[in-house]
């Protein structure tokens, strides 16, 4: 069943969350029981990690509904420890109900349930909001920054959790039946989350093995997961198993959005600005208002005003850089370039991880005729950020202002060359870029240089002109010179659901975000 898809429909014996109201389609985040015939990986599901000798898998031996669950083994000593982790969208407000099955077969042995937030699994804010820890045949919860004793477990006795935690105030509601008793073994309400910070987002759930001393010999095994949350929450459709957009479609809405308002680069989140959560949090507490003004005053596309500083008041302050950034777009956009970029380099001193003021800055300098500094820029992005289709966007945006880029594009400076291939693309002659991406690995062949980035340029191209076939023997062949390259593999995945071929998308996907076998265990 495809985690996060709305539609998707659980059957438990169990019932609905006892700490919250049933999981409806309408605001349904996660939901998956592990009986479909298929149990999909990818971004916007989940990932399984059989780190060393730890396994993740499917069973059949126990399961609370249905045929199946997950089983998870850690092996003592191996350096390492299994664990499925899932992804939902973010949730900076409201409540959200969490419900989950488990049941070991090694009562002593350590295992951890978490959910957290975009600072992953640290005991600080936006980091683990609620865990479950079971040690020496105890399960403890994590609570006021300590872990505080439940009871003791029992081995081979399914255990049916449901949480209810409200991000705002930072607590959480706890609920735990054994099976087939009525009466609750634990019953908490208002229980301060692991950091004991309100507001504390969460966007992942985790089950692992011991991720401390790696002396857990764990067996246990997890069903029914299912998590929703207290208002509808708008999802696209699966356009693939796991995936919401294929690789291709984020390049032509990344051209798309730059037709529809030409200069600055779409923005995609308060991190593009160089603003964490907690950065934001922080930001609005000193100002005396809240997260959600803060994340109103930030703007979330291409072409979209911002707050007006008065409007904000105090807030406005800590968040000079962006309207810095918006003030160099309305520059860049009447054509005064010197202008643009003088805040855009402003706003990148005061905020130097904000990428949207360096893909910014690499449009102004381009109009600036100012090449070299703009292809310098780009070489840096593309070593942090390869796969943010907004970098062949600014490639293009170099290409496009050189006069005479047709006439150098001879080959001769593989940079020139590469910003004529995203010229191609950006114009949509896609056979010609495909021809082009051709001659240029054939002519890196003739001089003894690696042509797999033309190689996998061509595909790229082939992908989009949709000749499928072309397009898969050329992420083949780039893959063969760069091994378990993600991106590739993304792209292969991708191509190969084109085609059809379901076992060979599914082999290149489980390849980046794992996988969960059927087992007879």
């Amino acid at each position: 069943m495809r985690l996060a898809a709305l539609t998707a429909v659980i059957v438990c014996a169990i019932g609905p969350a006892l700490a919250g109201p049933p999981a409806d389609a309408a605001h349904l985040l996660v939901g998956y029981s592990f009986d479909d015939e298929k149990t999909e990986t990818g971004p916007d599901t989940f990932a399984v990690y059989q780190a060393a000798r730890g396994t993740v898998g499917l069973s059949t031996t126990f399961r609370l509904s249905g045929w199946r669950s997950v089983e998870l083994r850690d092996v003592a000593g191996d350096g390492d420890f299994p664990e499925l982790q899932g992804s939902f969208p973010r949730r900076d407000e409201g409540t959200l109900y969490a419900h989950f099955a488990f049941l070991t077969t090694a009562e002593r042995q350590e295992f951890n349930v978490a959910l957290a937030g975009p600072r992953r699994f640290a005991n600080v804010k936006d980091g683990i909001a609620f865990r479950l820890q079971a040690r020496g045949g105890i399960l403890y919860h994590h609570s006021n920054s300590m872990p505080k004793r439940l009871f003791p477990i029992r081995g081979f006795v399914w255990y049916v959790v449901d949480v209810a935690y409200r991000v705002d105030t930072g607590t959480y509601d706890l609920v735990i039946r054994e099976e087939g008793t009525a009466t609750p073994v634990v019953a908490r309400r208002d229980q301060p989350n692991a950091s004991r910070e309100p507001r504390s987002a969460v966007e992942l759930f985790s089950f692992i093995g011991d991720p401390g001393t790696d002396e857990s010999e764990v067996d246990y095994f997890v069903d029914d997961v299912v998590l929703s949350a207290d208002r509808p929450v708008n999802l696209a459709p699966f356009a693939a198993p796991g995936r919401r957009r294929l690789f291709v479609d984020a390049w032509l809405e990344t051209v798309r959005q730059a037709g529809r308002a030409p200069g600055c680069p779409r923005a995609t989140g308060p991190e593009d600005f160089g603003y964490s959560m907690d950065d934001l949090r922080r930001l609005a507490r000193e100002a005396g208002a809240d997260l959600m003004t803060a994340l109103r005053a930030l703007p979330h596309g291409a072409g979209r005003r911002i707050a007006k500083p008065a409007a904000l008041g105090a807030l406005a302050a800590g968040l000079e850089p962006v309207f810095d950034w918006q003030r160099g777009c309305d520059a860049l956009a009447a054509g005064k370039a010197q202008e643009a970029l003088a805040a855009f380099e402003e706003a990148a001193r005061a905020r130097p991880a904000g990428r949207v003021y360096h893909l910014s800055a690499i449009a102004a300098l381009a109009r600036l005729d100012r090449f070299s500094e703009a292809e310098a820029r780009l070489d840096v992005l593309d070593a942090s950020a390869r796969g943010d289709p907004r970098l062949g966007l600014a490639a293009a945006m170099i290409g496009l202002e050189r006069p005479d880029l047709e006439r150098l594009a001879d080959g001769k400076d593989e940079g020139l060359a590469e910003e004529f291939f995203f010229v191609l693309l950006y114009r949509k002659t896609w056979t010609d870029a495909a021809r082009f991406a051709d001659r240029m690995a054939e002519r890196a062949r003739g001089l003894g240089r690696p042509d797999d980035l033309w190689v996998e340029h061509a595909g790229d191209a082939a992908f989009l002109i949709g000749n499928d076939a072309a397009a898969r023997t050329a992420y083949e062949t780039a893959l063969a010179a760069r091994p378990g390259d993600r991106l590739l593999l993304t792209k292969l995945s991708d191509v190969a659901w084109r085609l059809g071929d379901t076992r060979l998308e599914r082999q290149y996907r489980e390849r980046v975000f794992g996988s969960l076998e059927k087992s007879d265990r």
